[in-house]
């Protein structure tokens, strides 16, 4: 992927090895995607005083980040380092895996990402830049209520701040990231969300002519040093990776899951019940506590439908096997649970397609090394 010819930014695909070395797109509903900065170099020949007397420029590595999910967009910008960095001479931010978005659903339109080098030209900005280069305008954008409340907060100030040092954009690269439902023949060229690395490289003038046709399977990225054709690159430029998980995980922190946790205990006195009467009051109570965890889960904006389908689905294959008549494989789970208890999807299922939808991920959760 690459604009030939003309002065700015030419953004580049590299497919990640891990995977095979193919171009893996991701599609909608199926996981959750993660953005890193693996590399991050500027260099500049300076203005004409620089290339006469020598000289610095203070740098700024800025990101934005907009998740779009039909008529609502969350924002995030940052300004992830400043450093002050003498011209003529390659100067690497040393960043290395550094996260700007951390397990985003890909339930979404679309996540596009736009990163920044500039060198800022105002003298009296020792307060700002402090201020943007400390920890508390670096936002990773997660989609937890309470973190998109604060990368929204944090990106208003940056903007603010940003625009009063006037900074000179050296590098800007923006890639759209588009979800789509289904698999496209060109997903790069159509600039969907994909699997890999995106690299965005200066191309310092007009007349500079060495970014034209690249051959992106000839870059490599090693101790976070971009090189092509096993040579460094010398222009000014930022490797983004986007990294795929399958699941997020069991947030053990949230209401959703001691709600569920208090809907199992429940059970527990089942043991101790009088007679038939006592025990559907338990098994009832323990739906209700039920019900309360599921549509907390499915307000959760970090989970994608499918992995909240399944966990509702593991919890629930918990309680139906501990009923006090136990359900058969083959019994709808709507004749032992109101329908309106029920969450989008399981309605229509027997016990044991429950059952399997349940296990199915745990094992999921086991093959991806996470706790059950």
């Amino acid at each position: 992927m690459a604009d030939d010819g003309g002065f700015g930014t030419q953004n580049y695909w590299m497919p990640d090895p891990t995977v095979g070395g193919s171009t893996g797109q991701i599609l909608k509903g199926s996981g959750y995607v993660s953005i890193s900065i693996i590399s991050a170099h500027y260099r500049t020949d300076g203005n004409f005083w620089q290339r006469f007397f020598g000289g610095s420029d203070q740098v700024t590595l800025s990101t934005k980040i907009v998740y779009s999910s039909g008529a609502v967009q969350t924002t995030s910008a940052s300004i992830e380092d400043t450093r002050q960095f003498d011209v003529q001479k390659p100067s690497y931010f040393g960043l290395g895996n550094h996260q700007i978005a951390l397990k985003l659903p890909v339930d979404c339109d679309g996540i596009e990402v736009a990163v920044s080098i500039a060198a800022v030209q105002n003298d009296n900005l020792g307060a700002a830049l402090n201020l943007l280069n400390s920890g508390e305008l670096k936002s990773t954008l997660e989609l937890a209520p309470v973190p998109a409340a604060q990368s929204l907060a944090i990106a208003n100030v940056v903007k603010k701040l940003l625009t009063s040092t006037d900074p000179q954009q050296t590098l800007l690269g923006v890639y759209g990231g588009k979800v789509s439902q289904n698999p496209v023949a060109e997903p790069v060229k159509d600039a969907c969300l994909c699997i890999g690395y995106l690299i965005a490289i200066y191309r310092e003038s007009d007349n500079d002519v060495a970014l034209d046709g690249l051959d992106s399977t000839k870059f490599t990225i090693i101790d976070n040093q971009l090189k092509y054709d096993g040579a460094v690159l010398p222009n000014s430029y930022v490797v983004l990776r986007y990294a795929f998980d399958e699941v997020r995980g069991l947030d053990r922190n949230a209401d959703w899951f001691s709600t569920f946790s208090s809907a199992s205990t429940t059970l527990d006195d089942l043991e101790t019940a009088a007679n038939d009467q006592d025990r559907d009051k338990i098994f009832a109570s323990s739906l209700v506590l039920y019900k309360q965890a599921q549509k907390l889960l499915f307000n959760d904006p970090s989970y994608t439908i499918k992995e909240a389908q399944s966990i509702c689905a593991d919890q629930l294959s918990k309680i139906l096997a501990r009923r006090p008549k136990p359900a058969t494989p083959a019994s709808p789970v709507a004749e032992f649970v109101p329908t309106k208890t029920l969450p989008i999807g399981l309605e229509k299922l027997t016990f044991g397609e429950v059952s399997l939808l349940g296990e199915t991920y745990r094992r999921t959760l086991v093959r991806n090394n996470m706790a059950i």
